[in-house]
């Protein structure tokens, strides 16, 4: 099996998106909240953009990201959409998902 690395490993583009000194948790969240409205693409704990899924809760994350929960997973509450609804759907035809919201974080001490 081989593993591509997904992000840049050169510090300088990594200061260009995220800025040049990232030493608070004020400026942590920042750059989660600015993942979370699209205006960075990539991101130190995600290997592509944001999702359609993340789209729906878009106002929570961003909440949470600004009041320091510093999100690194999350979904929401889906209850019979299709399995062939575009954002959701996968497995078998004719099939239904359903899944629990919940968010994964970080938070300071």
């Amino acid at each position: 099996m081989r593993f591509t690395k997904k992000q840049s490993s050169d510090p300088a583009s990594k200061r260009a998106l995220w800025g040049e000194e990232i030493v608070t948790v004020a400026a942590i969240a920042d750059v989660f909240s600015r993942f979370v409205q699209k205006r960075i693409k990539k991101f130190p704990f995600s290997e592509g953009p944001m999702t359609g899924e993340a789209d729906l809760i878009r106002d929570e994350l961003l909440s949470l990201n600004r009041n320091k929960f510093l999100t690194i997973n999350s979904q929401p509450r889906v209850n019979g959409a299709p399995s062939s609804d575009p954002i959701f759907g996968w497995g078998p035809a004719k099939g239904y998902i359903y899944q629990k919201p919940y968010f994964e974080f970080f938070i300071p001490e």
